[in-house]
């Protein structure tokens, strides 16, 4: 290192924060500022050799204006409004995370009290959170929706995921980027090609489950060799051809 930078560097060093004065002038747990830093949302100072991480205080600053920028001081925080720290837990999504959203201007109906001086004071728009929600669930069918058009059960949905009987795909949630799996209208037709379940079945024959199975059996047909756990799913290509041949209508779920 050049001798006329040493000294320019050590002041910057010696005005600096360590991870837990950062963390207090945030209003957050040093871990949660940790969380900021792999996410690269906020920056640390360069290193000097055997020093522990260290903060710029005015990039601290800077980063909390950004986040408070779109955010209104008021008194009046009703049940509509739910504040960062406790955000987490509600929807499932990690700080770094939501900041990011913050600063990217994808959520920007925010609140605080007057006087804020940490992060988690910073309050949420539950329906606008749960809108963003909503356009990710919205592509696709989830495994929920598959269970009710299909009337099979949940290991039967995991089993023949599992298994590639059906074409899936994953979309992540834009809140805590867990992958959601979905199935697109066409898979589910692509299925039904080559599989019936009795539950399925039933519905469109216009039958009670117990009554549709008692009907398949008595023509001695069997449905895959699966444990009992599973719902009963047949191949096509194995029932007589007035069922295989069968139109089956499904509908996606409401409400």
């Amino acid at each position: 290192m050049k001798a006329g930078t040493i000294i320019p560097q050590m002041e910057r060093f010696s005005s600096s924060l360590p991870p837990s004065e950062a963390a207090i002038k945030l209003g957050i747990p040093a871990e949660m500022l940790m969380q900021l830093v792999k996410a690269r949302l906020t920056a640390i100072c360069p290193h000097i050799t055997g020093t522990i991480m260290r903060f710029d205080p005015q990039a601290i600053v800077c980063f909390k204006q950004q986040l408070f920028r779109d955010s209104e001081g008021t008194d009046c925080l009703n049940d509509e409004w739910v504040s960062l720290k406790r955000a987490g837990q509600v929807f499932g999504y990690s700080l770094d995370h939501v900041c990011a959203l913050i600063l990217d201007g994808e959520l920007n109906q925010l609140r605080h009290r007057p006087n804020a001086l940490s992060l988690y004071d910073l309050h949420l728009n539950k329906k606008e959170v749960l809108g963003r929600m909503s356009d990710a669930a919205a592509i696709g069918c989830s495994k929920a929706d598959l269970k009710q058009i299909l009337g099979i059960n949940d290991p039967t949905v995991a089993q023949i995921v599992r298994k590639g009987m059906i074409a899936s795909f994953g979309v992540k949630n834009p809140l805590n980027h867990r992958k959601m799996i979905r199935f697109t209208s066409e898979a589910i037709d692509s299925f039904l090609r080559e599989y019936l379940p009795l539950g399925l079945f039933a519905r469109n024959a216009g039958m009670q489950p117990r009554a549709a199975m008692l009907y398949i059996e008595k023509l001695e047909l069997h449905a895959l060799d699966w444990p009992r756990k599973f719902s009963r799913v047949y191949r096509r290509t194995g029932l007589p051809s007035e069922i295989a041949k069968m139109q089956i209508e499904w509908s996606l779920p409401t409400g």
